[in-house]
This record gives C-alpha cells, sequence and structure tokens, in this order.
C-alpha cells in the first residue's frame, strides 16, 4: 500500500482549492446527511451466512467495480455467483463486500461494517488474470479498515449511470459521517493491491472529483 503519490496529490488538492483542500482530509464535513435506503440481505440473499468473522473499525472507503463476468441484463445472477464462490468455493463464509449497488441506484447490504472484507488475490475483481503461478494467487488480501463498496458494472471505458453515480455519492456521504472517515480515503481499490486495475480507468480516473465535489458540498 504505497500512498506516496496520493499524499502528494492532496497536498496539491490542498494548497490550490483552499477550504475545500481541508474538507478532503476532513470527515463527514458540516452537514448531517440522510441515510440512504439500503435494502437488507434479505432481499437478495435469504439472510446472513454463518461466516467466520474478523472484527474491524472501519477507516476508509474502498470502490471496486465488476470486470469479470458481469451481465448487466442478470445482476442476480452475479450476486449469486460471487456469494456461491466465496461462501463455498473460498471458505470465506460472507460475501466479501459490505455494499453493492445495482445500475438503477439500489443499494443492497453485504457482509456487515463492522466485519473485514475478504477477497482473494487473482479473484474475479481482477481486470486481467493473474498467473496461476503468482505467489500471492488465492491468498486473502488485507482489507481490515476499509468499507468495500461494489459497484455492478464494468467502467473502464464508461462512467456509471448517473443514478449509480447518485447512490455511490449518497452512501459515501452517509459512511463518511457516521465513521468520521476523511474523504480522502475514499479511494479505488487498485489504489491498494498491486496488479489490480479495479475499478476501472473511467470510474478510477473521475472518483477524486466526484469526492471533492461531495466534501465541497457538505461545507456549504
Amino acid at each position: 500500500m504505497n500512498r506516496r503519490v496520493l499524499c502528494g496529490l492532496c497536498c496539491a488538492i490542498f494548497l490550490f482549492t483552499g477550504c475545500a483542500g481541508r474538507l478532503f482530509f476532513s470527515p463527514g464535513g458540516k452537514k448531517k446527511p440522510p441515510v440512504p435506503t439500503i435494502l437488507p440481505r434479505s432481499n437478495w440473499a435469504g439472510g446472513m451466512p454463518s461466516g467466520a468473522y474478523k472484527t474491524q473499525t472501519p477507516a476508509y472507503i474502498t470502490i471496486l467495480d465488476t470486470p469479470n463476468g458481469f451481465d448487466p441484463d442478470n445482476p442476480g445472477a452475479y450476486l449469486k455467483q460471487l456469494a456461491e464462490d466465496y461462501i463455498d468455493s473460498n471458505g470465506v463464509g460472507d460475501i466479501p463486500v459490505h455494499y453493492i449497488i445495482d445500475q438503477k441506484g439500489g443499494i443492497l447490504a453485504g457482509r456487515p461494517v463492522n466485519t473485514v472484507g475478504q477477497l482473494t488475490y487473482g479473484d474475479r475483481f481482477f481486470r486481467s488474470e493473474v498467473p496461476q503461478n503468482h505467489p500471492m494467487r488465492g491468498k486473502t488480501i488485507d482489507c481490515r479498515g476499509h468499507i468495500l463498496v461494489l459497484l455492478l458494472g464494468d467502467y473502464e471505458s464508461t462512467l456509471p449511470p448517473p443514478k449509480q453515480q447518485e447512490a455511490m455519492l449518497d452512501l459515501i456521504q452517509y459512511l463518511v459521517k457516521e465513521y468520521r472517515i476523511a474523504y480522502f480515503d475514499v479511494l479505488g481499490y487498485r489504489t491498494y493491491i498491486q496488479d489490480s486495475m479495479n475499478p476501472g480507468t473511467a470510474l478510477n480516473d473521475q472518483l477524486a472529483s466526484l469526492i471533492l465535489k461531495l466534501a465541497k458540498s457538505q461545507a456549504k
């Protein structure tokens, strides 16, 4: 997790945007945002699995998309397969992410926020396949402190639909206030994980400006 470049970038934001730069480092802004509508697991997964969880204190919000195997006409099938991959095959015991946002703007609850997300190296969240002989392949990635937010869709060359973007920002706005997370710590998954190109380039390149705009709106 080399964040030297990111720190330099955010220092530049601080210098050139004044108050907005300071807000980028501040948790939640001044306003108390509304709690977004979050559909419980029972709406899509039939309740909580009996996984072995590790507890965490949320400190980051990390954004992912779905580059591999996602059919926009059948998001339910993707979620079912994701759950099967992690609950049955990987032995993790639960879906790996904390929230899922569909392309119509629906926010679905995943694993509890106070439990560590459990992603594995080389899984479906890597845009290009990690070689079978890669020394990290199949090993659990350290996601302690990260609230993992999965956007359904492949955003390598296009941005999420407006309703999905709006839902993402509503959720981020709520989470940074609820858990006192700095806007600076809302980043793409690829920032932390070597070899991952997730989220896609279009979304990842736009993410910082979306978050800065959100931080400014909360300061008013």
